[in-house]
């Protein structure tokens, strides 16, 4: 199995011609001064940014605190007028870090010109000159010696915000989230702090801009102004379950599965673009007309910022719009979820460059993002991960759990076809779902398991205990292990992601009695992360072998004893780059080798060294604890059922065992079940179509198999598992 990246034989097919591409020479940026990528790492509770120069050093960062609001149970909701604000001034902080620094190279450069016309020793010059080494290429942290200022984001269950353990506190503190957007974190060069309000610019060295954002967030704004024409609906609401259920009522919910690879769920965008619409164009006669814009986080952002409306392809996969097949989107799902085409971005590739940016004055006139990527699949990418066989699990206020499928070049590719062209693609196991990683043009498919509360857990449990959530780690370590008996916390607050979906799922605490206390829930709380991720390894290695070794990274993978708990609780080996933020250093990787500044080689090459958990129990202990969870998981679930295709640690069998209905024992913590009965509209009347499994490979019809798009406009690289 080869390791995270490594180099296997790759057939690389020809670039498709309907994407664009600025044609760099590998190293005319970096011989015209131009040696330095910007990454813009948008999340859920703070925007990111850091500087890194053509060695692959970090030698910038850059915070900026965001809000969510709550208006009703399960909404989750920002301003999508703060987001821009956010990133203009990440961008405007990195500048002036940049500037400052530069112009502290100059000013050391003069003085030791003057030190060399005088008749002081060689010894004396040398000191001089280079003995002040704060300038940009001074600096000697390397990639991972950058700080607090891109280390806590999570990515949690695709997006998640940074929020959690952002500030190397572990899963816990919640202090951006607390500020306002005026008390950001100022930025910082090689150490050296200015403060973040003096606005200068960045100079010629910025070569390339790279965008790594929060996915399934929707947005709604106008084409005409520019100004969003509602809030942006967070990927954690939940506000569209009524609707998810109608049509899964209509019998569409295999079918959405069968073209997206996603099951019908209110985390996806579609369903929030369909909310959003009949908030503002309930006829659809606006969107039609071109006067309203949907998209998602790095749709608005690159609209707003160069003028174009594009997504990223694989922004693109977690809509529930797109179809796998052809990689453009499905006339069938824009029917079902009531969707116009016209409102919708054209698909670009993760590495075409953009429109040059406008009215950022940190910038050159001529800058351009030459890459765009989810904060999962970035921080897979930042990896190194190039091959299947490596998995990693991203940690935060929810979690990721992703890695890359096999893929095949497609029959006819690059040549006219008299019919549509299409593949089949590879589908993740059950439970989990199938995404676009990226496509750099070419597509690379992955499987990912999202789980919707992780780091979140720790923080509600720290706010009812009225304490940090650092203290709430603190507390679960004076608790041992407990495999056979104990308090067991699932946090199903909106349901359960991967690998359940089970959106009428309800938290549950179970196992407690009148001696529990503080720390033997603290200790529930935190074992429930790990729990949640064994659940989704364990479903993604149903038809293959198994993961001996995990890569972590996310604003909690920074606490020693979590990460320890994950390798005791899995039994595998954990691996922990020493390299933070890996998120917004993915996105910079693609963006400087498209850009030129360097090679996918010299990436790889990038020492993000590593820590290495092994464990440290027997793996009949893991089991045992993990037994007790899938009991309680069972009280949860709106079934009452535990789910029979995931296996027991150690065994090759599924599971069969059904715990009892809920319990009284068991206490809910979620107040509010979703409705049930809810009429059909006549509009999702089933039609006729051919069902298959979600994981048949043989193809089905599609409404949209339309000659017009015959060709596939990212075509997929064939690689071997």
């Amino acid at each position: 199995m080869p390791e995270a990246g490594s180099r296997a034989t790759e057939v690389t097919p020809p670039t498709v011609p309907t994407v664009r591409t600025v044609p760099t020479a590998p190293t005319a940026n970096v011989e015209a001064g131009r040696d330095v990528v910007i990454a813009i790492d948008q999340g859920t509770s703070s925007t990111k940014a850091i500087a890194l120069d053509s060695a692959g050093r970090v030698i910038a960062t850059a915070s900026v605190p965001l809000e969510q609001s709550h208006p009703a149970p399960g909404w989750v909701e920002q301003d999508a007028r703060q987001l821009l604000a956010s990133v203009h001034q990440a961008l405007a902080d990195i500048g002036s870090a940049l500037a400052a620094a530069a112009a502290s190279a100059s000013d050391q450069s003069e003085s030791a010109e003057g030190v060399r016309g005088s008749d002081h020793g060689a010894g004396e010059r040398d000191h001089r000159a280079g003995g002040q080494d704060h300038g940009v290429g001074g600096q000697d942290h390397g990639a991972g010696g950058q700080d607090h200022g891109v280390g806590g984001q999570d990515h949690g269950a695709g997006e998640q915000d940074h929020g959690v353990g952002g500030q190397d506190h572990g899963a816990g503190e919640q202090g951006a989230r607390a500020q306002a957007l005026g008390h950001r974190e100022v930025a910082s060069v090689s150490g050296e702090t200015r403060p973040a309000g003096d606005r200068v610019t960045a100079g010629d060295r910025v070569a390339a801009l790279a965008l790594s954002n929060q996915r399934e967030s929707a947005l709604i704004w106008s084409t005409v102004t520019g100004e969003p024409l509602g809030p942006v609906l967070g990927w954690q609401d939940r506000r569209t379950i009524a609707a998810a259920q109608q049509i899964a009522a209509a019998g569409f919910g295999d079918r959405v599965r069968e073209i997206t690879g996603l099951p019908l769920d209110p985390m996806f965008s579609a369903l929030k673009f369909a909310w959003l619409l009949d908030e503002v164009d309930p006829d659809r006669s606006r969107s039609r007309a071109g006067e309203i814009a949907l998209g998602t986080v790095d749709t608005f952002l690159l609209f707003a910022l160069t003028g174009e409306h594009r997504i990223e392809l694989g922004n693109a996969s977690r809509t529930q719009l797109l179809d796998l097949a052809t990689l453009d989107w499905s006339a069938e799902l824009l029917s079902i979820f009531r969707i116009p085409r016209e409102a919708l971005p054209r698909i670009a590739a993760s590495n075409e460059p953009s429109a040059p940016v406008r009215g950022v004055d940190a910038l050159p006139p001529d800058t351009r993002f030459h890459a765009v990527l989810g904060d999962s699949h970035a921080a897979l990418f930042g990896h190194g991960t190039r091959e299947p066989g490596a998995v990693k699990v991203t940690l935060g206020t929810g979690s990721s759990i992703m890695g890359l499928l096999p893929s095949s070049l497609p029959v006819g590719h690059g040549t006219p076809a008299p019919q549509a062209v299409s593949v089949v693609p590879p589908l993740a196991p059950a439970g989990l779902v199938t995404t676009v990683a990226w496509g750099a043009p070419d597509a690379r498919l992955a499987f990912e398991g999202n789980i919707l509360s992780s780091g979140s857990t720790v923080t509600w449990l720290a706010g009812l205990f009225g304490i940090a959530p650092a203290d709430v780690f603190a507390l679960a370590a004076t608790t041992p292990l407990t495999p056979d008996a104990g308090v067991d916390l699932v946090p199903a607050f909106a349901g359960l992601g991967a690998p359940w979906w089970d959106e009428s799922a309800r938290a549950v605490i179970t196992g407690f009695d009148l001696g529990a206390g503080r720390d033997q829930l603290a200790r529930a709380a935190v074992e429930s992360i790990v729990l949640q991720v064994e659940d989704v390894l364990s479903a993604a290695e149903a038809n293959r072998g198994r993961f001996d070794t995990i890569v972590i990274d996310g604003g909690p993978a920074a606490n020693d004893e979590l990460a320890q708990l994950l390798a005791d609780l899995t039994q595998r080996r954990v691996e922990r780059p020493s390299v933070a933020g890996l998120s917004a250093l993915g996105a910079a990787h693609l963006a400087g080798i498209a850009a030129g500044v360097f090679t996918d080689d010299e990436v790889l090459a990038f020492d993000r060294g590593s820590t290495t958990f092994v464990p440290h129990v027997s793996a009949a202990h893991a089991a045992a604890r993990r037994a007790r969870w899938l009991d309680a998981v069972g009280l949860a679930r709106s079934s009452g059922a535990r789910e029979p295709s995931i296996r027991e640690p150690g065994t090759s069998e599924p599971s069969t065992s059904e715990p009892n209905a809920r319990e009284p024992g068991a206490s809910a913590l979620s107040p509010d079940e979703p409705a049930t009965g809810i009429p059909v509209a006549p509009e999702l009347a089933p039609r006729a179509s051919v069902a298959r499994a979600p994981h048949d490979p043989t193809p089905g019809p599609h409404a949209d198999s339309d000659p017009a798009v015959s060709h596939h406009p990212f075509p997929m690289k064939e690689s071997t598992p």
